[in-house]
């Protein structure tokens, strides 16, 4: 998630003070600006760029106001100011950016094609940075270049926002303070900021577009997403979307009960002697009284420890500001904001930060429950049989993985989970709206191919080609891939100003499944449209509706260690898997599928085989989660015989009738033994080991 920008070494920009337009903020006061010939990696520019850099757009967060959301603008000021230096960077791990940092970094920078009056209201492109929530600064993105390049005049914004702990510090204490989500209420903030002041730059409050990657993406997605049906009329403040590798309907983003985030802050609070048992106003008063030193140290610990297993903190919380439900809700129910968007992924996301060293399917299925804890015995079973083990399937297309034997199965894994499959949701759902999107696959290394054997082409490879940047290995691509966007941004049609030669980028119809059209950006001039089809059973995993509340981590009982263990020994055998449906009537009908091993694995053979803790201790589990379910008796019997005691139904007992709540049928062609069903509901047996 967070990753270097290396090349952001490679030189300094050349800033150049020549006749730029002074522009007046009503009721703030008035900048002075500069020209902009060269790019962040001091390449020399196609095009003359006016610049205002470094402007505040809030109260600093310091002192009294650090963990509080912004409340108030700058104050106003007479005279002229110079825009003509970026901000500081948000606080963060000084050892992942080289810029100096502070407290006060609510600044933003307008970039604009120069020579066009101010008259002239220009589309605009206002880009979140991303970083993992925890990194990053405004120059993420080379606003400059991107304007400078684009066929038609544009303008571009870039800003910053509170970063890790002290803009996302999930705890109950934050939320009983209303503290949750406060770089994202930065974010918005500034976004109404600009409603107010974009025009003095001469760009188009009416024709912005907010785009991010990454983490900037799922920030995007969370304010595309947050219309939940009850502001009907109230105008959003962006007219279309860009999201790059990542979206809101994507991984998890817990809530402040999640036990990682309780452990991460205690740990937090310990390292600044504040105690957690204080008083809220006692405990706010120590934390915004320590020293930012020390805040920035442990934040960096916090998160260093927890990146080897993407057990990322500071994260925006569910039921917190901005995301009081999961996206995927707002998706399902189509209360989003119905505007144009582009949804994009790369092709091997996960591999620059899923580790290189799991050898066992225990390690990938252990990993996974880390991820996600929600997921439930059936989850994991279907991950097996989704994502095949390379060890015990030779066959498996994860067979020759470098690193260690699970890498490419990890890596395969991740990417679906948290960007491939939640951009095709995405697009999905927009489309099934009847509102305008378009998809795109990104399979262009940001290295040489040659050097891509094993990395293939990770998170943020697109990131240099959207800025038209002359660093990277295929221009052309870098050209193609720019002129798509900058004619979204400027016309709401990545068609209408795409670069000559290029192909027409059809609108994704999700109602089409694999005949769903996309874009795929090869290296060269070598990009097609190619049809939605690969890894569609993964996707329907990852994007079932029933399953989006496992995959948010907001509740429910955990695999323990032994199930994971049982489950991966009965499921690398090599032997047959079977999905047993049961239909549950719960607030309407929904359908609750129950994974077993079955054929050869069914649950009598290794019961009887297996008398160990481990194997009956699944087993107990198993049917105890039926009876959480499903309500009803469900009891082992003496074995070898294992009989599901139901209760009558209506009185008639012994006989293999099917009422609303279960399939009998099927249990006893699985199970064996005797199954009815009916009320009322007996009381709970708890199974024995012998």
């Amino acid at each position: 998630m967070m990753r270097t920008a290396a090349w952001l070494a490679l030189g300094q920009q050349i800033l150049a003070s020549t006749a730029t337009p002074i522009v007046n903020l009503t009721g703030y006061g008035s900048f002075q600006g500069l020209s902009i010939t060269s790019s962040l990696t001091n390449d020399t520019l196609p095009a003359g760029v006016d610049a205002w850099l470094g402007i505040d757009y809030a109260a600093q967060p310091v002192g009294e106001r650090r963990f509080r959301p912004v409340e108030s603008r700058p104050s106003s000021f007479e005279g002229i100011r110079q825009a003509t230096t970026y901000g500081k960077a948000c606080v963060q791990d000084p050892t992942q950016l080289s810029y100096e940092q502070d407290e006060a970094c609510l600044s933003f920078n307008v970039y604009r094609t120069a020579g066009v009056p101010l008259a002239q209201k220009l589309p605009t492109l206002v880009w979140i940075h991303g970083g993992g929530f925890v990194a990053g600064s405004s120059r993420s993105i080379d606003g400059a270049a991107f304007a400078a390049n684009s066929k038609e005049p544009i303008a571009v914004v870039s800003f910053q926002y509170r970063l890790n702990s002290l803009g996302f510090l999930p705890s109950a204490l934050f939320e009983q303070e209303g503290l949750l989500n406060l770089g994202l209420l930065d974010q918005r903030f500034f976004l109404e900021f600009l409603q107010d002041h974009l025009a003095s730059f001469g760009g188009d409050p009416d024709q912005i577009t907010l785009g991010g990657r990454s983490a900037g993406a799922h920030s995007t997605g969370i304010h595309y997403f947050h219309n939940y049906g009850n502001d009907t009329g109230k105008k959003p403040l962006f007219a279309r979307v860009i999201h790059q590798s990542g979206s809101v309907t994507a991984r998890a983003f817990p809530n402040s009960s999640y036990p990682q985030y309780q452990s991460d802050f205690k740990r937090f609070m310990g390292a600044l002697n504040c105690s957690v048992n204080a008083t809220n106003a006692a405990a706010l008063k120590c934390l915004r009284e320590a020293p930012i030193d020390a805040i920035q140290a442990i934040s960096a610990k916090i998160y260093a420890d927890g990146a080897p297993t993407i057990a990322w903190p500071f994260q925006p919380t569910l039921g917190g500001p901005l995301l009081e439900r999961p996206g995927s809700v707002s998706g399902i129910e189509g209360t989003f904001f119905h505007l144009p968007a582009i949804t994009s992924h790369v092709t091997n996301e996960g591999k620059y930060y899923t580790p290189g060293t799991l050898q066992s399917n225990d390690d990938f299925l252990n990993f996974m429950l880390n991820t996600s804890p929600d997921l439930n015995v059936t989850d994991i079973a279907l991950l097996n049989e989704l994502y095949p083990d390379p060890v015990s399937h030779p066959d498996s297309p994860y067979s020759s993985s470098p690193n260690s034997t699970q890498y490419n199965r990890l890596s395969e894994a991740w990417s679906d989970y948290a960007y491939i499959c939640p951009s095709r949701e995405t697009a999905y759902r927009v489309s099934k709206a009847n509102v305008p999107i378009w998809r795109l696959h990104f399979n262009t290394p940001d290295v040489p191919l040659e050097y891509t054997s094993w990395r293939g082409v990770p998170h943020t490879s697109d990131t240099r080609y959207t800025w038209a940047s002359k660093r990277v290995p295929y221009e052309t691509t870098g050209q193609i891939y720019h002129a798509y966007l900058a004619s979204f941004v400027t016309t709401g049609d990545p068609n209408t100003a795409r670069l000559a030669g290029a192909p027409e980028w059809p609108l994704y119809d999700g109602s089409k499944g694999a005949d769903a059209e996309q874009l795929l950006v090869n290296p060269g001039n070598f990009t097609v449209v190619e049809r939605d089809s690969y890894r569609r059973g993964q996707c329907n995993f990852w994007n079932d509706e029933a399953r989006a509340v496992r995959l948010n981590n907001v509740g429910g009982r955990k695999v323990k260690q032994y199930e994971v263990q049982e489950i991966s020994r009965l499921l690398t055998q090599n032997l047959p898997f079977t999905i047993v449906r049961l239909k549950i009537n719960m607030v309407g009908v929904k359908q609750v599928i129950l994974a077993a091993a079955l054929s050869a694995l069914a649950l009598a053979g290794p019961l009887e085989k297996r008398q160990d803790d481990t194997g009956c201790k699944f087993f107990i589990d198993l049917i105890n989660d039926c009876k959480q379910m499903y309500g009803g008796s469900w009891n082992i019997c003496e074995n070898p015989k294992h009989t599901f005691d139901i209760p009558d139904c209506n009185g008639v007992t012994g006989k293999k009738k099917v009422c609303e709540y279960y399939q009998v049928e099927d249990c006893k062609k699985v199970y064996g033994g005797c199954y009815n069903e009916g009320d009322p509901v007996p009381e709970w047996k708890k199974p024995t080991c012998s």
